[in-house]
């Protein structure tokens, strides 16, 4: 509890809530070894049913708005987020990218609104991410992306990781960002 109460105050913005465990499932791709370690031995009891005070927890955002020009996406915080799913498996990662929505504007558009075919943007270095902002010509809403690896916007970014990673992260969106 202790732990968590530390986690709350760094997450000011987001709001703590459990997830139901019967919403939980094992990921069938990743190597019985994964699941090896004491945290993940309990999980797998408490997916089973055969324990009943194992809870998780995810922090969503307390005001969820899209983001704008003066809150893009930052690309270090990409890195940090895709550096955890590939720290789990590669797949892990794909299904993040796929699943996780907001990466294209035309996605927070309605069907109606939606009248673009529009590709991914990339720089002639083949870079996703280069300072984009897309906009929607029936709202005032601007999607906004920015390329902050060589001066971090993000206050935990790891420079080292996006500058060395930064291609491997990159051909990774643009292979599976919807």
């Amino acid at each position: 509890e202790k732990e968590l109460s530390r986690f709350d105050r760094r997450e000011i913005g987001y709001d703590r809530q459990e997830i139901p465990i019967e919403n939980v499932d094992r990921i069938d791709y990743l190597d019985e070894e994964h699941y090896d370690s004491e945290e993940h031995v309990l999980f797998l009891q408490a997916v089973a049913g055969k324990r009943e005070d194992v809870r998780i927890w995810v922090y969503v955002p307390s005001n969820p708005c899209p983001p704008d020009e003066d809150h893009p996406i930052a690309q270090t915080y990409v890195d940090i987020i895709l550096q955890g799913c590939l720290d789990i498996h590669v797949d892990f990662a794909r299904e993040f990218i796929e699943e996780t929505k907001g990466w294209n504007p035309q996605e927070l558009l309605t069907d109606e609104d939606d009248d673009s075919d529009d590709e991914d943007i990339d720089d002639e270095d083949g870079e996703v991410a280069a300072n984009q902002a897309l906009s929607d010509e029936n709202t005032s809403d601007v999607i906004a992306w920015v390329n902050d690896r060589d001066r971090p916007i993000y206050m935990r970014a790891d420079t080292d990781y996006s500058q060395k990673e930064g291609p491997q992260l990159d051909r990774l969106l643009r292979r599976h960002r919807p």
